[in-house]
């Protein structure tokens, strides 16, 4: 393992202040501060205000200020700096969020809630993430641990909430803001602009605030296949095109939001909200190790997108939030609905040996309603109250078109098996539905000033059903299944905390989370074509392995998680110390098992138990009023707890996370030309780490990251400018198929904003 590179801590000499009288970044402040010191932070992740030092539980947030002084727009712009937090960035709409190890595979169910306000956004994406982007946002929160009795199924690693803007009520106000900047190596030049207008129709009773924005960012991937004598003469051989194309991966991001707040009461608050992204990405990010740096080798696919491959996505929420204050206690009503349209269309030659693509297009719509009490009591006792439902429909189309000459199809290795239809190689047209209902609640009591204790509970229940119709040669003889999995149970939590004084806060936690089975996919009858002897024939097992070539489908899988935490805060409120330890007990882990060899299909099961292990550290330290440092340590040591046909020995390390992590930042806030400026780093390191549990990939992660951005205000208008990946580290961030898709690092970007306020 490298060692950290400690240039952050040098840097900090570019930083030294020169005049006070600038309030430091960071979440939204508190109405009275002492210059210096840390301010309060306010956040709802336990379904009620709190100041976040005062809640027993691990819990990292971002305010709006320091979201627009570090220049974040999207998940990945951040995440790398959150302690115990991995992301797999794979490009529009194919993102995977991973929080204290627990994940097994890239391809399964989503093991952290991300959420928009009230809105859950990866209730509607298998796999992945979506990600609106991060404009004209109040605050940020990421929460560690199981999340299972407040936030539901798929919130076993923790949840990150996106917390937006409220429209203000009582005055005209907004910005607008433009920018350039530059990526190095084969990138070129990235644009944006956004803006936001809050309008107050009726004073103290109706607002409505705009928000919108564009985003041009350049590819960096060279696709060199036509220089590539070998898959020249594959393209040829078949009729196929393939050329070299310079600077692929670029993308192109447009959104808008609009919100109206309606109160016509004092106690009484509608708010509806209405927002819609459309990302594009012409090309694909993935990197071949097997070349040197940012390159890959991909045919072109035909006639398909003007014969590039393609990204897509285009996301639609709306939200109604109904808020009643009852004096002793509030009522809130959040009714959602989303629509999330996907498009993936890639070459599969570099898989197959033959000029073939495959185009997946995904179809969700989802309807969530959640009704919960918060009491708000003269009492020790407090309890927060709630129902959910959720009812999911998601429909599949993939296809894999032959993008050679037609008459060249029969002249593969495949011939005989692959036909003489270049249009009957694969055709997918799935639906997927999810309904669930849960109830759930926490009740907790204050003994006194020092001890309080909560428990809680989530009952859901699901039924969860696939219509899979499959055909053409990649199918086998085709497939048609309708199975339907139904599931109840109850998520549990405990917590115990002791407040010794103002400064100091010490809890024990006991969570269990939970994700929600589904019904599988058997894979072809081709994948099972020799006995457990090796002998030709069929034994019912996936080839090379123990797993049914048939399943019943896959039941939840659950944890249990025993946290023990301390945030304290000292050096008259300059110095703040967050530290957490762990242990996580995985059971019924879902993986996707291919056979061997591989067949281009996989069989998903229950295939074992694991134990993580690790801990946290985030501390903040304010040497005056001018310049703040912050620190982050993350240790996970995520294992097999048992032995697993499908997954391994016992000691067999998870996928997707690095064993350490490291983050360290750095801000002055001081006066230049007698105006008020800041200057700001942020470093990361992230270990070295596999992403297949067998460890046989090439190891990514084991680089640094480094961000500079510095700004000066001049009343109404703003200068900044900035470097991401300062350093050009070229490193692997993930591997997804080795050598065929892998991603690396955005190059260095250099780039400045303008921003006017109004």
């Amino acid at each position: 393992m490298k060692k950290p590179s400690w240039i952050a801590v040098t840097l900090a000499a570019l930083f030294a202040p020169a005049a006070s009288g600038q309030e430091s970044a960071g979440a939204e402040p508190a109405e009275v501060q002492r210059a210096g010191t840390i301010e309060e932070i306010v956040v709802t992740a336990t379904k009620r205000e709190a100041n976040i030092q005062d809640i027993p539980a691990s819990i990292t947030a971002l305010g709006g200020l320091e979201i627009e002084r570090r220049g974040l727009v999207s998940m990945d712009d951040y995440l790398s700096t959150i302690p115990g937090v991995n992301m797999a960035d794979r490009g529009v709409s194919s993102n995977k969020i991973i929080i204290r190890g627990v994940n097994a595979s890239i391809e399964e169910d989503s093991t952290v809630g991300v959420f928009f306000g009230e809105v859950p956004l990866n209730t509607v994406s298998r796999g992945s993430t979506a990600d609106l982007k991060m404009i004209d946002l109040q605050r940020v929160e990421i929460l560690r641990g199981p999340q299972g009795t407040l936030f539901g199924s798929g919130s076993m690693g923790g949840a990150v909430r996106n917390i937006p803007n409220r429209p203000n009520l009582e005055q005209l106000e907004g910005k607008v803001e433009t920018g350039y900047s530059n990526t190095a190596r084969a990138g070129g030049s990235n644009y944006d602009m956004s803006g936001v207008l809050n309008l107050p129709l009726v004073k103290d009773t109706l607002a409505l605030r705009m928000v919108g924005y564009y985003y041009d960012n350049s590819g960096y991937v060279d696709n060199i296949g036509a220089s590539i004598p070998r898959v020249k003469a594959l393209a040829d051989q078949y009729g196929a095109t393939v050329v070299d194309k310079y600077g692929v991966g670029g993308a192109e991001y447009s959104g808008a939001r609009a919100t109206l707040l309606w109160t016509p009461t004092d106690r009484l608050s509608l708010t509806l909200m209405y927002a819609w992204q459309d990302q594009d990405q012409n090309g694909e990010t993935e990197v071949n190790l097997s070349l040197d740096g940012y390159q890959n080798f991909p045919m072109q696919i035909a006639n398909l997108y003007e014969g590039d491959e393609r990204k897509a996505s285009d996301l639609d929420v709306t939200n109604l939030l109904i808020e009643y204050d009852l004096g002793w206690g509030s009522l809130l009503s959040s009714t959602s609905r989303l629509n999330h349209d996907t498009l993936e269309a890639e070459d599969i030659s570099k898989d197959f040996e033959i000029p073939a693509a495959q185009t997946r297009e995904h179809y969700k719509e989802a309807f969530v309603q959640e009704v919960r009490f918060t009491s708000d009591w003269d009492s020790p006792w407090q309890v927060i109250a709630g129902i959910y439902y959720e009812d999911l429909e998601q429909n599949i189309v993939s296809e894999v078109p032959w993008t050679g000459a037609p008459e060249a199809i029969t002249e593969t290795p495949f011939g005989d098996f692959l036909g003489t239809d270049p249009n009957d190689l694969y055709h997918q047209n799935d639906v997927f539905t999810l309904e669930q209902t849960a109830v759930f609640g926490e009740l907790s009591y204050q003994f006194n000033d020092q001890w309080s204790a909560l428990v809680g509970a989530r009952w859901f229940d699901y039924d969860r059903r696939k219509i899979e119709n499959q055909t053409g040669v990649f199918s086998g003889d085709g497939i048609f299944e309708d199975q339907t999995i139904k599931e109840s149970d109850t998520s549990f939590k405990a917590n115990v905390s002791y407040t010794p004084n103002d400064d100091t806060l010490i809890y024990a936690q006991w969570a269990e989370g939970f994700r929600v089975g589904r019904p599988i996919t058997p894979a072809p009858s081709f994948c099972d074509s020799v006995d457990g002897n090796g002998n030709p024939g069929s034994d019912g097992f996936l080839d090379g392995t123990t797993i049914p070539i048939e399943s019943d489908g896959v039941e939840s899988d659950s944890l249990d998680s025993y946290e023990l935490g301390g945030k304290f805060t000292m050096l008259d409120n300059r110095f703040q110390a967050n530290v957490s330890i762990y242990r996580i007990d995985w059971n019924g882990i879902p993986v996707s098992v291919f056979a061997e060899p591989h067949c281009g299909f996989s069989v998903t099961v229950n295939a074992g138990k694991a134990t993580i292990q690790g801990g946290e550290l985030e501390t903040t330290y304010y040497f005056n009023d001018m310049l703040r440092l912050e620190f982050g340590l993350a240790y996970t040591d995520a294992e097999l707890a048992e032995d697993s046909d499908a997954l391994g020995p016992k000691g067999t390390r998870l996928p997707g996370s690095s064993e350490w992590k490291v983050n360290v930042g750095m801000q002055s806030d001081f006066e230049l030309f007698e105006q008020p400026a800041f200057a700001r780093f942020n470093y990361a390191y992230v270990d070295g780490f596999h992403d297949d549990i067998g460890a046989t990939f090439t190891e990514a992660g084991d680089y640094s990251k480094l961000d500079l951005r510095a700004g000066i205000h001049f009343d109404t208008i703003e200068l900044e400018i900035y470097g991401t990946n300062v350093l050009n580290e070229d490193a692997i961030t993930h591997v997804i198929s080795d050598p065929y898709i892998a991603y690396q690092l955005r190059p260095r970007t250099i780039g400045f904003d303008v921003r006017y306020r109004f």
